[in-house]
């Protein structure tokens, strides 16, 4: 199910939804009120889900939570620059996400984090989905993101069936050696 964009899904939609035991797929926007916290648990065969437009943090996870499925394959966060979410939101999000669906195969995170200044600590817990065959990690920020040699051996290890991996960045700080990209390589037998 995709839903446009103009059409935000609140507490009843999503109770609603999350009863229907066929839906397998969906693309939508949120709006859960800031007071509210969802009493109910369902989705049990989602494997595709896409949050877009303008959501905050904190109504993602409220969203996350609501998933009972664990057969989730891919999730996406795609969201325009006006709303921006802070370091420590995404992390929060990412422990969320892991938690939910540990067995996750793709994630696609397009985020403004306007003071996101590393990827290390914000995208660790990311570390322990063992399954990951696809990340989509782009990120806009008002400071240049560092991107090291430590970060990428970070990756290396839990992650041994990616096969693509996009890191995206509009400023960035730090340099990852063409030796650190080839262990990369060499310990992700699978990247294309």
């Amino acid at each position: 199910l995709h839903m446009p964009i103009q059409v935000r899904a609140d507490l009843e939609m999503l109770r609603l939804l999350s009863s229907m035991t066929s839906l397998s797929t969906l693309s939508l926007a949120l709006e859960i009120p800031h007071n509210a916290s969802p009493d109910f648990r369902g989705f049990p065969n989602l494997r595709n889900i896409d949050v877009i437009d303008n959501v905050p943090a904190a109504t993602v996870r409220k969203f996350l939570t609501t998933l009972t499925t664990g057969k989730l394959d891919t999730a996406g966060f795609v969201h325009l620059p006006n709303i921006g979410w802070s370091p420590e939101q995404l992390r929060a999000t990412c422990e969320i996400l892991v938690e939910r669906s540990p067995d996750l195969k793709e994630i696609h995170l397009d985020l403004s984090v306007p003071q996101l200044d590393a990827l290390d600590t914000v995208l660790a817990p990311l570390t322990r989905l063992r399954s990951l065959h696809e990340a989509k990690l782009e990120f806009r920020s008002g400071s240049p993101i560092t991107i090291t040699d430590a970060f990428f051996q970070t990756l290396a290890t839990p992650w041994p069936h990616i096969n693509s991996l996009r890191l995206y960045a509009n400023t960035v700080d730090g340099l990852v050696s063409a030796a650190t990209l080839a262990a990369f390589a060499t310990m992700c037998l699978a990247l294309r």
